[in-house]
């Protein structure tokens, strides 16, 4: 258990080093062809119904990473792929971006690292966190993973 914390780390180390200094993360909803850039109290908070975009830009390198929350065929995932091509610019160079997707409940801790607040996996498909807190606060529950 510990060689595994320990390669976590080690991955961890080495995905901010290959993005250097001035990381900016900013988390899209794929939605209607075009990516809906969320507002950063947003961020951490994902809805099971839907996949987003979550674009990590560092001074040396970019980090897309693609979250799914529904399973779809793969003819939808290859689809939802253009939302990523949207945000660079239909430019693909392998040596300046990474690319990456994970599917809900498969998040690692290179992915999580980015939201230092928690990543939550609410129910449902996507609303404000404000409206989303206002209905908890009267009627549900939340879990954090």
């Amino acid at each position: 258990m510990e060689k595994l914390a320990a390669k976590k780390r080690e991955n961890v180390d080495a995905l901010m080093t290959q993005l250097g200094d001035n990381v900016v993360v900013k988390v899209y909803l794929c939605v209607d062809g075009q990516p809906k850039l969320l507002p950063e109290s947003d961020h951490g908070h994902f809805f099971q119904d839907n996949v987003y975009a979550v674009d990590i830009k560092g001074d040396g390198h970019r980090y897309i990473n693609q979250w799914f929350g529904p399973r779809l065929p793969s003819d939808q995932v290859s689809a939802y792929r253009e939302y990523c091509a949207i945000l660079t610019d239909h430019v693909y160079i392998p040596s300046e971006i990474t690319r990456t997707s994970v599917m809900q409940g498969h998040e690692d801790d290179t992915f999580l690292t980015f939201f230092p607040n928690g990543f939550i996996c609410h129910d449902g498909e996507y609303e404000p966190i404000a409206e989303r807190i206002e209905k908890l606060q009267s009627v549900g529950s939340m879990f954090k993973i």
